[in-house]
């Protein structure tokens, strides 16, 4: 076994505590899938073979999980566990997240594509293929995806004291804060990018209203609301 493979079975072992830390703050049950071992892990990306991560099919490793929202309604989320090196937009990965919708999900749900290779913030929009990518899945197909890389889950940014707590909030609270703050339209709220790294981890949709809680070591208590774009 080469190092680098070594290494890349270990990532994927050590990154699932914090996608399952994930999935459960966005309130996703994960109790199928929270009680793997390493060695059990492993197994399963051994029998990961490329035309599992490249289609439909749900493969080993690949995570669906369910959740009730506040109204009652239920969604999943899908993590396609595809594990290219890096991201490569191409006419077969759209055609794989078509199916996947198409087989497995609705279009409310969500899916998350998984490659190795961290996917890194880009201060300017316009900088990052990825989020290109994206936009125009939902602006074709009215689709959520998420793109990560196994990287990005090996360091929980979302536990550092300097990160403020990121949660979404829904109708009633939402218009407890358009009445408090005198807010018309939810347009007139400053807004936050969906691949923000807090408001991604949460999984908040263009649309979405991200409430953002700050306490200071002088226990003041700060809290904005900003509207999710794209």
């Amino acid at each position: 076994m080469s190092l680098k493979l070594a290494e890349l079975k270990r990532n994927i072992y050590n990154s699932r505590y914090i996608i399952m830390d994930m999935l459960s703050k966005r309130g996703y049950k994960v109790d199928n899938y929270s009680s793997f071992n390493e060695t059990e892990i492993n197994t399963l990306f051994e029998q990961l073979n490329s035309k599992v991560s490249t289609s439909a099919d749900i493969g080993p490793l690949d995570i669906i999980v369910e959740r009730t929202l506040q109204n009652g309604d239920k969604d999943k989320c899908f993590i396609k566990y595809r594990l290219d090196e890096k991201f490569k937009k191409s006419k077969s990965l759209e055609q794989q997240i078509l199916s996947i919708y198409n087989e497995h999900l609705d279009n409310n749900d969500t899916l998350i594509i998984l490659n190795i290779s961290k996917v890194p913030f880009k201060q300017h929009k316009k900088d990052s293929n990825i989020e290109s990518f994206i936009d125009d899945i939902l602006s074709k197909h009215k689709l959520f995806i998420q793109v990560y890389g196994i990287d990005n889950f090996l360091f929980d940014v979302s536990k550092h004291y300097t990160v403020p707590e990121h949660e979404i909030i829904y109708k009633d609270e939402i218009e407890t804060v358009k009445a408090k703050y005198n807010v018309k339209h939810l347009s007139n709220l400053p807004t936050i990018r969906r691949e923000d790294p807090q408001a991604k981890f949460i999984g908040a949709k263009p649309g979405q209203i991200c409430k953002i809680s700050r306490s200071s070591e002088s226990n003041i208590h700060s809290v904005i609301y900003r509207l999710v774009v794209n």
